[in-house]
């Protein structure tokens, strides 16, 4: 389907809601209820006008009457190190920006993990978020402690992330245990990378269209429905557990996922010298010969889903490493690398890795970068829910 072209209205969508402009999925017809029922919960509005060719459907999120939602759908998981702002004029950039931009517009509930209760990000995030708050040791100030993992335990701070994620999972289903309600979408984010803009009515039409997505901006910053995200928060025990008993660089993997996450790669992705904001599941190794680049992989990824295959086993079928591993840090006998691996217990798990999808610029380390969202190919045969 070309870009920009109209698509007609499915037959058994008699009403529904238009955005042929959304970069994350562009000519996509979402059925009305969801996106309604979205905009409500986030306390817009849903109108009706005569003179219209179809139902219009306005929101205004940013500034929604107190008590117009029931309780915020969309929660926050802000984790990371106090390292990670210790330059004070950049951490503020962070966080104002996190406030206005991302908490802000999703009308988001935030669960910060830290280091200290007193201080770093867990005291920024109280300033500008009104976070939830927790820290790996010692907990004080209404700040909950979570014992630090073994000495044992991967130290590597690329592998400790996902316990602070694992720690901030628990903080939030505590909120949803006395609220008596769960969250419909997750957003991971880090206290030095920031995408921006949201848009927070789509972001929730998206979460709901699609339950087996992740859409990420490699580790630096995902987001999806609340079961999307429970995966990814379950990685750490999987970092000691799957990947270190793992006898190759490779887990078992979704055939159907790892081919939607190829066919959704932006162009970006498939170099080195544009690829950071990006996820990189060109690394993977993968059937299509040797080395093979993001098209011969999952030209062969399809050729198996038609004769039936729905996961892979390392050792079912020749694979190696995608054509943008790096044979010095890639290639090693199973060492947990942060970004791919990160992909590769989605893959596991049958979540498919779309691009992030939203926003146009992220705030690294307190530089503005431009950065182009992916669109999110996810063929028919991949179910919506879950």
């Amino acid at each position: 389907m070309t870009r920009g072209a109209p698509v007609p209205r499915p037959p058994n969508w008699p009403r529904s809601f238009y955005s042929p402009h959304y970069d994350m999925m562009p000519n996509t017809w979402w059925p009305e209820d969801w996106v309604a029922h979205a905009i409500k919960r986030a306390g817009g509005t849903v109108s009706e006008h005569a003179d219209a060719k179809a139902r219009v459907i306005h929101s205004s999120t940013r500034h929604a009457p107190p008590g117009a939602a029931a309780g915020p759908d969309v929660a926050v998981l802000l984790v990371g190190a106090d390292y990670d702002v210790a330059d004070e004029a950049v951490a503020r950039a962070h966080f104002v920006l996190m406030r206005d931009e991302v908490a802000g517009r999703l009308r988001a509930e935030t669960f910060a993990v830290g280091d200290e209760c007193g201080g770093g990000l867990v005291a920024y995030a109280r300033e500008y978020l009104d976070a939830v708050a927790g820290v790996v040791g010692a907990g004080a100030d209404g700040c909950r402690g979570f014992p630090p993992p073994p000495a044992a335990e991967p130290a590597f701070p690329g592998m400790q992330q996902w316990f602070r994620v694992q720690c901030a999972w628990e903080l939030m289903e505590a909120r949803e245990a006395a609220r008596a309600e769960t969250y419909s979408v997750v957003v991971r984010l880090r206290p030095d990378a920031t995408p921006y803009p949201w848009d927070a009515a789509l972001v929730r039409a998206a979460a709901a269209a699609r339950r087996d997505v992740v859409f990420a901006a490699t580790d630096h910053a995902f987001w999806g429905s609340r079961p999307a995200v429970a995966v990814a928060a379950r990685l750490w025990p999987a970092i000691g557990g799957l990947f270190a008993a793992s006898a190759t660089p490779n887990v078992a993997f979704s055939v159907r996922a790892f081919r939607d996450s190829l066919a959704s790669l932006p162009a970006e992705a498939r170099s080195h010298d544009t690829w950071t904001f990006y996820s990189k599941v060109g690394v993977l190794a993968a059937p299509g010969g040797a080395r093979p680049s993001v098209d011969e992989a999952r030209t062969a990824l399809a050729a198996l889903h038609q004769q039936g295959v729905s996961y892979v086993t390392p050792g079912d079928v020749d694979l190696d490493f995608g054509r943008l591993a790096n044979d010095r840090w890639d290639t090693w006998p199973r060492y947990f690398a942060a970004e791919s691996d990160f992909i590769a217990w989605l893959l596991y798990n049958n979540i498919t890795a779309c691009d992030l999808g939203v926003g146009t610029h992220m705030l690294f380390r307190g530089v503005a970068h431009a950065r182009a969202p992916g669109v999110c190919r996810v063929e028919a045969d991949a179910a919506g829910s879950a």
